[in-house]
């Protein structure tokens, strides 16, 4: 209040001192000797608190615009300076003030320094391109208004000529002075703005507006001979110099909300219609005064003009487009800017439990353990999942499930410590970080805990459902130092609890080793593929007469980058049980496919075997995948041997039978892999649409020992060779092996006596070997 009184009297004050001129003027307005003693007074002390109050901008204000200050004070003390000797050489010598003479340089001076105020803050523009606009803008109309003043003002006087230089400076002062002010009137409001208290540039605009035209009307009265101390006019100037120095007052005592011309209400500058259209209004002016002023008017003035107003005009609708668009760009954005704050806020919370979520928890895990180290804190990770929960969504339906899901996060944020979290990872699994746990023991305490708060059962919608927890446990830094090594051990640890019986708890310290490994395969299984961990070798098959390469075998390796090489032994079942065989089984078909179209296509046609899986095998859609990829790939269907299991074709003939014929429609071959030792029913072998038969390497190995597994090889072959079968032997590792099959007829042979297991670049360069080599 006391800020707005200040201000508030400063400005009634300007007003007081601009009426009480004016009364003086028309009180003693026939008293020439008393009317301009008080007009000099007046004038002398309005120039003063002008100065000051400026000076007091400049002492006080901004410091990025005391430069601008300073010199617009220094131009008010120079008029003060002139009033003085204006007031001295009246009054005192009592003489008419000379001209040219010491007023005309201090009343010129303050034009200059307030010339010097505004080109400083012209200057200052920032480089960029909407400056280098402000900048033409103004120089279109500053050479709008130099015409003017030249061709009306300025030319004139240099016509008529003077006695004196300094007499001709004098004269020429007068026109050039509207000229400096309207510089700063017009950088000012086109782009010098910014720093300034909103009202501190109005009122800059109403003192420069008025010293304009004080000065207008000035020149307007010398030139006609009509000029006298004490006229009208004078009080103009003070009153310009007053406003001026009223909005330096504002800029040092009033409220100091500075210009922001960039982003408004709405993000984007706002269409200032009138300071657009300025520099557009004053060409067109000029070339009215052209036209109108010309003696003859012909075609060629009147298609300039013309075109000149459809290019402004045009000029004028692209501006008002443009921005329409940048509006609604900048809506757009920021619409994107809320969604992408709604989206971070869900890429944080659980929308159905309203606990954090699994990034949350990664977040807060990886912050704890920042915090954790340097205080050699320990504190677990808890793993939670709920036990027959997936029986809950598949009777009572996901409604209930949804609503048990919340029960159970109100009670876990009931039974944890304001240092402790909570977030749910997803499903029917919740994560928690146990702060100040001491030991194992206190982790296990905290365990302890939660799972006697969650055992009770929950009431839901009428239903009365138990789903106890399973807990596992890691600990920082004990089991781990890793936001990732811990989430991982205190998962291992989980599962180890819901395989061993569920519903307790159990530290990763308490977990079977091999268990861990297992479940880390099984983790890391469903990731293999996408961080091209599985590749494919290729172990050749041959003419046991000939050593010719007959085809080869794709066989599937993983390098894992914990364990490194893991066997297909080991993980092969481990993905039969967790369901991705699937996608493995169809991304070795489809990477052998390509490798077999490659050799194919230079001229070395070769049969790739590959494996088919029972759980592959038993998919309806089994027939139809294999098509797809063949066409997909391009291979020729004969250059494809799909093996299947001995068990697997057993476990249901009736089913197998049936996709069995259906294969063999596509023109690939089919083999049975590991033949004896599913003990194939002969009805059943006969039915199936077999092209070969693949010993098994139980019965290779011990070719050497007994005379009975050379006979059961030797009937095997005669059972093929009846049923119009080819064989294969596995395991070949020994020439004493490889003559024994030679004696009973087996042509074709794999193992490692032929070659082991190898990448597609060495079978390149077998199948450029002739047999002899």
């Amino acid at each position: 209040m006391r800020i707005l009184s200040k201000s508030s009297a400063a400005f009634l004050f300007v007003l007081f001192l601009t009426s009480l001129y004016y009364a003086w003027i028309v009180v003693w307005q026939h008293d020439a000797n008393i009317a301009t003693w008080g007009g000099n007074v007046l004038a002398l002390t309005g120039s003063l608190i002008s100065a000051l109050w400026l000076m007091g901008a400049a002492k006080y204000g901004s410091r990025d615009n005391r430069t601008f200050w300073i010199l617009m004070s220094l131009g008010s003390f120079a008029y003060f300076v002139a009033e003085v000797i204006w007031m001295y050489d009246e009054k005192v010598l009592r003489i008419a003030p000379p001209s040219p003479g010491w007023t005309d340089v201090f009343y010129n001076l303050q034009i200059v320094f307030s010339f010097a105020a505004f080109l400083y803050q012209f200057f200052r523009l920032k480089k960029s391109y909407g400056a280098f606009k402000v900048v033409l803008d103004i120089l279109i109309v500053m050479t709008v208004a130099v015409t003017f003043s030249w061709h009306y003002l300025i030319e004139p006087i240099l016509l008529v000529g003077s006695t004196s230089f300094l007499k001709l400076l004098a004269n020429l002062s007068y026109p050039l002075t509207p000229l400096a002010l309207l510089f700063g009137l017009v950088s000012m409001y086109l782009g010098g703005r910014s720093g300034f208290a909103r009202r501190s540039i109005l009122f800059l605009f109403l003192g420069l507006t008025v010293q304009i035209l004080a000065n207008a009307v000035y020149m307007i009265q010398v030139f006609a001979g009509e000029y006298v101390s004490g006229s009208l006019v004078d009080p103009f100037f003070m009153l310009g110099l007053l406003l001026v120095g009223y909005a330096g007052f504002i800029q040092r005592f009033g409220p100091r909300s500075p210009i922001d011309l960039s982003k408004p209400e709405s993000g984007v500058e706002k269409l200032d219609i009138p300071r657009l259209v300025l520099p557009y209004v004053t060409v067109m002016v000029l070339f009215l005064f052209m036209f109108f002023g010309s003696s003859e008017i012909g075609s060629f003035t009147a298609g300039i003009g013309i075109s000149i107003v459809l290019i402004v005009v045009r000029q004028l609708l692209v501006m008002i487009e443009n921005h329409q668009l940048l509006t609604s760009l900048y809506r757009k954005t920021e619409e994107l800017e809320q969604s992408e704050k709604r989206y971070r806020s869900l890429a944080y919370h659980d929308t159905l439990t309203g606990l954090a979520n699994r990034m949350s928890f990664e977040e807060r895990l990886k912050h704890t353990i920042e915090e954790a180290r340097p205080f050699e804190e320990t504190f677990a990770v808890a793993f939670i999942d709920l036990d027959r929960f997936k029986n809950v969504n598949d009777t009572l339906g996901h409604d209930v499930g949804d609503r048990l899901l919340v029960e159970v996060a109100k009670r876990l944020k009931r039974c944890i410590r304001e240092s402790d979290f909570v977030a749910r990872q997803g499903g029917d699994e919740f994560t928690l970080i146990l702060r100040d746990i001491g030991d194992r023991e206190g982790a296990r305490a905290a365990a302890e805990r939660i799972l006697q708060v969650l055992i009770p059962s929950y009431r839901v919608d009428g239903h009365e459902i138990s789903t106890p927890p399973s807990i596992g446990l890691s600990v920082y830094p004990i089991d781990d130092d890793t936001p990732g090594g811990l989430m991982k051990k205190a998962d291992i640890a989980l599962y180890q609890v819901k395989y061993g019986g569920k519903s307790h708890h159990r530290m990763y310290c308490e977990t079977d080793p091999a268990f861990s490994r297992k479940f880390t395969l099984e983790k890391d299984l469903e990731t293999a593929l996408e961080q091209q961990q599985l590749f494919l070798h290729y172990q050749p098959q041959i003419d046991s007469e000939t050593l010719q390469l007959n085809g080869v075998e794709a066989l599937i390796r993983w390098n894992h980058p914990e364990f490194g090489l893991v066997s297909p032994a080991e993980f092969i079942p481990i993905a039969e049980d967790s369901g991705h065989i699937l996608s493995i089984g169809e991304w070795v078909l489809r990477q052998a496919c390509l490798q077999a179209k490659s050799w194919s296509d230079s001229g070395r046609p070769i049969k790739v075997g590959v494996n088919l899986s029972p759980t592959q095998l038993r998919k309806p859609d089994v027939v139809e995948r294999v098509r797809e990829i063949l066409q997909e790939t391009g291979l020729p269907p004969e250059l494809l041997d799909l093996e299947i299991t001995e068990s697997a074709a057993l476990s249901q003939p009736e089913l197998v039978l049936e996709k069995l014929h259906a294969l063999k429609t596509l023109g690939l071959t089919l083999s049975i892999d590991d033949f004896g030792t599913g003990y194939s029913s002969l009805s059943h072998l006969e039915t199936f649409p077999i092209d070969k038969l693949k010993i098994a390497r139980q019965f290779t190995s011990k070719l050497e020992d007994r005379q009975v597994n050379r006979k059961i090889v030797s009937h095997i072959i005669d059972l093929a060779r009846t049923l119009e079968m080819s064989v294969i032997a596995e395991g070949v590792e020994s020439e004493n092996q490889a003559a024994i099959l030679r004696a009973i007829e087996c042509v074709e042979m794999q193992g490692f006596l032929f070659g082991r297991p190898v990448p597609a670049t060495e079978i390149d360069r077998l199948l450029t070997l002739t047999p002899s080599e």
